[in-house]
């Protein structure tokens, strides 16, 4: 297994990823994760991670087996008042793997990766949300995440 930062060849894949997770993610709230057309999707993912692709703030890295991509894990860093300690965190935004890589450590492996440059950069914190129901959480748990915040959503519509 490879671990490495993405490249522009590895976009269309990550898009694919994408939507293979928020497909999974919409069996816990088909209304919140409601989105257009697949193909629609797709298309915009690829366009938005050939946008950050090369930003300093946005890091994107793959795990890959045998020349093929079968996860990423998108991270932005963020900043927060000057008031707090930490005011540079990183943000897991998404992390998917293909259901055949699921609950093998692959994440793990993805994370210790990601976490010694994030420590490179002087990061010392990082964060990420994810769907009560989904039991990927496990993972996080795994690499020392803790349940800190309730994110609560309203619908304004009937």
């Amino acid at each position: 297994m490879n671990i490495r930062r993405a490249k522009t060849d590895d976009l269309q894949r990550i898009a694919e990823l994408w939507w293979e997770m928020h497909t999974f993610n919409s069996n816990f709230d088909d209304r919140y994760y409601e989105t257009k057309p697949k193909d629609e999707c797709i298309k915009w993912k690829y366009g938005f991670f050939k946008e950050i692709l090369d930003k300093l703030d946005h890091l994107v890295w793959v795990a890959e087996d045998n020349n093929n991509v079968v996860g990423y894990v998108y991270v932005q860093i963020l900043k927060r008042p000057p008031i707090f300690k930490y005011n540079q965190i990183a943000k897991i935004q998404e992390a998917s793997m293909t259901k055949e890589y699921q609950q093998k450590g692959l994440f793990k492996q993805s994370w210790n990766i990601i976490l010694n440059e994030l420590k490179s950069k002087n990061i010392k914190m990082a964060e990420l949300e994810i769907d009560l129901n989904n039991p990927a959480h496990f993972a996080y748990w795994k690499v020392n995440f803790y349940k800190r915040l309730w994110h609560m959503i309203c619908f304004l519509e009937d």
